[in-house]
C-alpha cells in the first residue's frame, strides 16, 4: 500500500442549508407571502422583469461562510453550486423570514441592468427598526469579495422552466 498525501477535494465554508418548496405563484403572490414590512423599489422592478416560474424540484438554498470562499474556484463553486435565481430569493424571504434578522443575504442571480448602466441584485435585509425587507446590491463579478456577510449558493435537482 502506497502512502502519500490525499488530493482533498476543497471543501465549501457552509454555514447552514435550507430547504426551499417551489410552487406556481406569481411574482406579486410571492411578494405578498413574504409579509415584507417594506420593498424597495428597484427590488419590485428586479422581481417583475427576471421572474422565472419554475416547476416542480427539490432545491437548499445554502448559506456560505465568507471566509474560506476564496479557497475555492468559479469552477469549484459552479460544480457544486448553481446561481440562485430571483424567485429562490423571494421564497426564501417568506419561507425562512427569520434568517435574514441574523445579517443581510445578497442573491447573486443573474443582474438586473438598472439606470445609468448600474447592475442589481436582490438582497434580504433588516433595517434598524427590525423591520424586514426586500431590497437590492449592486453587482459586479467580484460580489463575494467585497460583500462580508454570509451569501447563498443553491443546489438545485429536477427543476424544470416553464
Amino acid at each position: 500500500m502506497v502512502r502519500g498525501k490525499e488530493l482533498a477535494q476543497p471543501q465549501p465554508p457552509e454555514q447552514s442549508s435550507f430547504p426551499l418548496a417551489f410552487d406556481g405563484d406569481t411574482p406579486e403572490e410571492l411578494l405578498k407571502a413574504g409579509n415584507y414590512d417594506w420593498v424597495s423599489d428597484y427590488a419590485r422592478q428586479i422581481v417583475h422583469s427576471k421572474f422565472c416560474a419554475v416547476g416542480e424540484a427539490e432545491i437548499e438554498i445554502v448559506l456560505l461562510a465568507h471566509r474560506g470562499l476564496a479557497t475555492l474556484s468559479s469552477d469549484d463553486m459552479r460544480t457544486l453550486y448553481g446561481p440562485p435565481e430571483v424567485g429562490d430569493a423571494v421564497r426564501f424571504g417568506a419561507q425562512y423570514p427569520d434568517e435574514q434578522r441574523k445579517s443581510p443575504i445578497v442573491f447573486p442571480h443573474e443582474p438586473w441592468a438598472g439606470p445609468h448602466r448600474i447592475s442589481f441584485v436582490l438582497v434580504l435585509r433588516t433595517d434598524e427598526d427590525r423591520a424586514r425587507g426586500l431590497s437590492y446590491a449592486p453587482y459586479s463579478s467580484g460580489l463575494n469579495d467585497w460583500w462580508i456577510f454570509p451569501r447563498i449558493a443553491v443546489r438545485r435537482r429536477g427543476s424544470t422552466r416553464s
